[in-house]
C-alpha cells in the first residue's frame, strides 16, 4: 500500500490507509477464513480502489445505531471515501471503496 501513497501530498492518502484499516478489521472481526486485499490505482483520470474479499456472504451495512467496542468501521468508509459498496460473489463478498483525486485537488491559484 505504501508504494501506491508514496507521495507525502497525496490527497487521499490519510483516507485510503484508514478506510482500508477497517475494511481489513473488518473481515478479520467477522470472518473465520480471513480474506484477501486488493489495491490499484490506474492514475491519472480513475480513482484509486480498494477491495477486501472474504468468504462471509453476510452483506454488511451501516448500522442506525453503533455500540461502544465496535459497530463504526462502515461508517468511517463512507465518511472518508468518494464512493463504497459491497458486490456478492457466489464465494462470499467484495466490501471495495474508491477515492477520486481530482475531487480532492485544491483548486488552482488564481
Amino acid at each position: 500500500m505504501e508504494q501506491i501513497l508514496s507521495d507525502p501530498d497525496d490527497p487521499i492518502a490519510e483516507d485510503v490507509r484508514l478506510a482500508t484499516s477497517e475494511l481489513v478489521n473488518n473481515v478479520v472481526r467477522h470472518t473465520a477464513d480471513g480474506g484477501e486485499l486488493r489495491a490499484w490505482d490506474p492514475r491519472p483520470d480513475v480513482p484509486l480502489r480498494v477491495e477486501v474479499q472474504d468468504p462471509d456472504p453476510g452483506v454488511p451495512a451501516i448500522p442506525s445505531e453503533t455500540s461502544p467496542i465496535g459497530g463504526r468501521g462502515l461508517a468511517i468508509v463512507d465518511a472518508v471515501a468518494d464512493d463504497w459498496g459491497v458486490e456478492p460473489q457466489s464465494n462470499g463478498k467484495i466490501v471495495w471503496a474508491e477515492f477520486d483525486r481530482n475531487r480532492r485537488q485544491d483548486p488552482p491559484d488564481d
